[in-house]
């Protein structure tokens, strides 16, 4: 593998495996059939910047924000025009990328102690914030707290993102730490020195255990719903994990240093910066599916939009396009800046970042020029990210279904199988009591009778919450197929689950979108501690049950959809109190039934893990994807 130039200041930060969690994105979706199969890529435009190196690109309202290593700063353009806006934000040394909390956005500096806190309304640096250690090299958000990665001295570390206090003690986690991912509650943590990963329980932010893997240098996590995936830079295999309890399941043989895992179509994906390939891999058996040549060398990204795979060939100065169901490359390879590693998607328009310049290059047209076709079929056996544009019918019951569950992304669920109007423990976040869906103006439980609650008018995609019936400003994210709605204090999560307990896909617009037989899950945090938290179904006044929320003001909830549900759209809605007593209503725009091959204007916060990868002195940015709108930048 080739070392990059030597003014990206790869003493620094060499041999480093950094990952940078959830560049938020906002934006409307296109139509699933917005391009004909086979259409060819263009060249759009060349967005020239004042800086270089870019290793974030986060979009937000028509503008696009670039977080510039070489000259610590972000800078913004408009993404319809490519008209650059406004000044660059200086912020600390070699910034990577950035996360988005209530509308700021946090840049880290892996060439620092500093996280530099942007208000994004006014794009005025509010705070700086100072942590312990140094070099910080990634961001997660778990809806209270963020928490910072330090490279050089192997911890983390919480603050609050309000007021940019620190929050407890540093962990400590293994050497040189690359890339934290939350799952199951806990977060994981990579360590590009040594040979492990660290297993924090992020409730009691104490270290659950290290898991110990064959080989070294472990860099990049993907967690695709059941099982967690490490690769193993030094021995050109990806290891499988049972998240749960830490015990390695298997190894599989990939391209030379592996530094990329996405899921895409059923199948997870690696890409190999020591050589062209991605390794297609059965997720069930960990079984090579196949080897695919990119015709160039390096892969520094994946990026799945829904239907096909970009990945970006560092060394090649291109972007290739795969076929997620033939693993074909198109033959369009759309050349990029000097050395790309980071790219943004958005409609039929891909940005992409190079570390060795300092332009941004925007493509359109996202389909590969082979003979498959869009239609995809649902996967039961596996937790993807790939859309899910079919529909499997089977006979549900009217009851509603409570369980236990965790509150992160991506998190392992299990069925229960009980049903009625009976109470079912939650032990850390609260309890679930199932009731009654009736239609009326009011419904009745097992426990209470309420009004129906008042809530907002959303799409599909979209989300409102009400405060004492005064409508506030909610933000609306995606991140492992969950919905991530913050407003008010409040962080609602919504998934969709299976009839076989796995997490549903996202549909091809970013929606969740659930069938007959499908559960939808939710977690929220934010709330007076407790209180009975109802759940509701619309537009036909549906109680689906009543979440009590635990004394940290935590609940959460699995609750089945109504037999006989008309396809279309419906609002998710939870009535709850705020710690101040104020009370509130959250809705969410979701799906029901089958795909349709056209829909209506929606807006969405989409938030995405994303691999920043820097080793043997090569440093491989960020890569954000993000599904298509359904109308044109505006």
């Amino acid at each position: 593998m080739k070392r990059r130039s030597t003014h990206i200041n790869v003493q620094q930060i060499a041999r480093v495996v950094i990952a940078a969690l959830l560049l938020t994105i906002t934006f409307p979706l296109a139509s699933a059939n917005s391009a004909p199969v086979g259409s060819p890529v263009s060249i759009t435009r060349t967005i020239t910047l004042g800086g270089s190196n870019a290793t974030g690109l986060h979009y937000k309202d028509g503008v696009i924000w670039v977080t510039l290593y070489n000259s610590a700063r972000v800078e913004r353009f408009n993404a319809s025009s490519g008209a650059l806006v406004g000044s660059p934000i200086s912020v600390g040394a070699n910034p990577v990328a950035p996360i988005e909390v209530n509308g700021h956005l946090f840049v880290p500096s892996s060439g620092s102690n500093t996280v530099t806190d942007i208000d994004m309304a006014t794009a005025t640096v509010t705070r700086t914030i100072s942590l312990p250690g140094s070099n910080i090299a990634s961001l997660n958000y778990d809806g209270t707290n963020i928490w910072a990665l330090s490279f050089s001295n192997a911890h983390v570390q919480r603050f609050n993102p309000s007021t940019g206090a620190l929050v407890g003690s540093t962990i400590p986690v293994g050497a040189n730490p690359g890339m934290a991912l939350p799952a199951n509650g806990h977060l994981f943590v990579s360590a590009s020195g040594s040979n492990t990963v660290t297993d924090i329980d992020m409730s009691t932010a104490t270290v659950t255990r290290n898991i110990t893997l064959s080989g070294s240098n472990i860099s990049a996590l993907h967690h695709d719903g059941t099982t967690l995936w490490a690769s193993v830079f030094n021995g050109a295999q990806v290891a499988r994990i049972n998240p749960t309890n830490g015990n390695v399941l298997g190894y599989t043989n990939v391209g030379s240093q592996p530094t990329n895992i996405i899921s895409a179509n059923g199948s997870v994906w690696v890409g190999a910066t020591g050589s062209d390939t991605v390794t297609q891999i059965n997720p069930s058996t960990g079984a090579v599916i196949r080897n695919i040549s990119q015709g160039g060398s390096n892969i520094s990204s994946l990026n799945f939009d829904g239907d096909v795979i970009w990945a970006t060939n560092f060394n090649g100065n291109f972007v290739s396009i795969i076929d997620t169901t033939t693993g074909t490359v198109s033959s369009s390879k759309p050349a990029t800046g000097s050395r790309p590693v980071v790219t943004l998607i958005i409609d039929n328009n891909v940005w992409v970042g190079a570390a060795n310049s300092n332009a941004i290059t925007q493509i359109s047209g996202p389909t590969p020029t082979t003979t498959t076709t869009t239609t995809t079929t649902t996967t039961t056996t596996s937790t993807t990210i790939a859309p899910t544009t079919t529909v499997v019918t089977s006979t549900t019951s009217t009851t509603p279904i409570g369980s236990t569950s965790t509150t992160l992304a991506g998190a392992e669920t299990q069925s229960n199988n009980s049903t009625g109007n009976e109470e079912v423990a939650t032990p850390t976040n609260g309890s679930v009591r199932n009731t009654a869906t009736p239609t009326s103006s009011t419904s009745t439980s097992s426990t209470t009778t309420t009004s129906v609650p008042q809530v907002a008018n959303v799409e599909a995609g979209d989300a409102a919450i009400l405060v004492n019936g005064i409508e506030s400003v909610a933000s609306v994210s995606r991140s492992n197929n969950q919905v991530i709605v913050s407003a008010s204090g409040i962080e609602l999560k919504v998934w969709g689950v299976s009839s076989t307990g796995n997490i549903t896909s996202l549909d091809k617009e970013g929606n969740l979108r659930v069938n007959d037989g499908d559960l939808v899950e939710m977690a929220v945090s934010g709330l007076k501690a407790s209180t009975d938290v109802e759940v509701w179904m619309f537009s036909t006044p549906t109680k689906l049950g009543i979440v009590t929320s635990s004394t940290e003001g935590k609940a959460s909830g699995r609750f089945q959809i109504p037999s006989g549900t008309q396809s279309g759209e419906h609002r998710f809605a939870v009535e709850a109190r705020l710690p101040n007593n104020e009370k509130a209503t959250i809705a969410v725009g979701i799906m029901f039934g089958k795909a349709q091959k056209s829909s209506t204007t929606a807006r969405v916060l989409i938030a995405i893990p994303i691999l920043l990868a820097v080793g043997a002195g090569l440093i491989v940015p960020t890569t954000v994807r993000r599904r298509r709108r359904r109308a044109s930048i505006s």
